[in-house]
């Protein structure tokens, strides 16, 4: 049997091609959309939990978007003078405030990493952003030559890197957070200032903006229950030479530009199932006419209708498995090439799925592609058992 069906499958070579080539492309883009929707849910779902950020405030003349900051990790060399710290903690209707310190991690010669990432310099004293991130990290302050690395950075525990010039031990590796911290190097702001500023390649950074043990990136705020967020932002904007940003109106507004990527994605999924689910509708229907002197011949000479049944089945299933694999290869190569690109142009939290998530998906689109098969070979299944081979053998049509 699995002979004839080969034969079958070759000698309608461009129809099962482009049968399978339909299934592949619904099954592509379905699969792909599902896996970035769980890993931007997933993603700011973590971002949600521990970003405990109420307002985001930088200098005033930094052209970079709130959401790198929060999420991108990108290198970036923006400074205020530290007072500013202070002067915001003192506002009403602010709980607590610190204080971060951005430089970067250039590629070139002073660097063993070999692409720009991010050096933060936390305050252990302050700060209660990063310290969520470090659950399998046993200390909270680090030494001059210590750095936390996140995950995306291509070092392991107990390595040594150089940056800027400088040499640092890796004390620990970070879970992977889904957010900017994963391509970012930590370390105590101390350190973070002295290292950047003892870099000669940074030296046009400190006359222009000032010596680096006075200077800041960013000043994480966290507000007081029942506080105007709009009227503290538009206070800051307005007595200070700063940009503020509301944190959770920056994660809606990325949340709901990915929506609209996913979103086209989705539709466009949906458009390529269908067209596939009918042309698989359409072509297996047309086996009826097509084959019912082949399936004739098969009765007359002893076949019974439950191997047509068998054989219609088998070949059906045959061409369903080989377009949804086809598609799910496709699929997953399109969601990783979706990610790498929508996060250089805007950034955003992402978890990758786990190998479990992955495959109950790719099991649960598989299956669901097989029901639909065997519910469209229904009817070559009915017609092609109810033949009657005498009048298929002398008129060539069902009765």
């Amino acid at each position: 049997m699995l002979q004839i069906i080969m034969k079958s499958l070759q000698h309608r070579m461009i129809t099962n091609l482009a049968l399978l080539a339909s299934i592949a492309a619904g099954v592509c883009l379905i699969f792909s959309v599902t896996l970035i929707q769980f890993g931007v849910s997933d993603g700011l779902e973590k971002a949600r939990q521990r970003l405990g950020a109420d307002i985001l405030v930088v200098p005033s003349g930094a052209s970079v978007d709130p959401g790198e900051v929060l999420y991108g990790g990108a290198p970036s060399n923006i400074y205020m003078k530290n007072e500013l710290e202070q002067e915001v903690a003192n506002l009403k209707g602010v709980k607590r405030v610190t204080a971060q310190f951005f430089t970067q991690s250039l590629d070139e010669d002073c660097c063993d990493l070999g692409v720009a990432l991010r050096m933060i310099g936390y305050d252990p004293k302050t700060d209660w952003l990063v310290q969520p991130w470090l659950e399998n990290v046993s200390k909270r302050e680090l030494v001059d030559n210590e750095v936390i690395i996140g995950s995306g950075v291509t070092a392991a525990k107990g390595n040594n890197l150089t940056i800027l010039g400088k040499e640092f031990h890796v004390v620990a590796v970070m879970e992977p957070s889904g957010t900017g911290l994963d391509r970012s190097i930590l370390t105590s702001i101390s350190t973070a200032r002295k290292t950047a500023a003892n870099s000669p390649l940074l030296k046009n950074v400190w006359q222009k903006n000032g010596e680096a043990d006075k200077l800041i990136s960013a000043i994480l705020v966290e507000v007081e229950p029942g506080a105007d967020v709009r009227e503290i932002i538009v206070r800051l904007e307005t007595s200070h030479e700063v940009r503020a940003f509301s944190a959770s109106e920056t994660k809606r507004r990325i949340y709901e530009q990915f929506l609209v990527v996913v979103g086209l994605l989705a539709a466009s999924g949906i458009v390529a199932l269908v067209a596939s689910m009918i042309q698989l509708f359409t072509r297996l229907y047309t086996l009826t006419v097509e084959r019912q002197g082949e399936w004739g011949l098969y009765l007359a000479i002893g076949a019974t209708p439950r191997k047509i049944t068998l054989l219609i089945i088998v070949e059906a299933g045959i061409l369903c498995s080989l377009g949804a694999a086809g598609g799910l290869i496709l699929g997953y190569l399109l969601y990783l090439w979706s990610v790498t690109f929508i996060s250089t142009h805007q950034a955003f939290p992402f978890v990758y799925p786990g190998l479990g998530l992955m495959g109950v998906t790719a099991a649960g689109i598989y299956l669901f592609w097989l029901l639909v098969t065997v519910f469209a070979a229904w009817i070559p299944i009915y017609r092609g058992g109810h033949i009657e081979p005498t009048l298929v053998m002398t008129r060539g049509e069902f009765d």
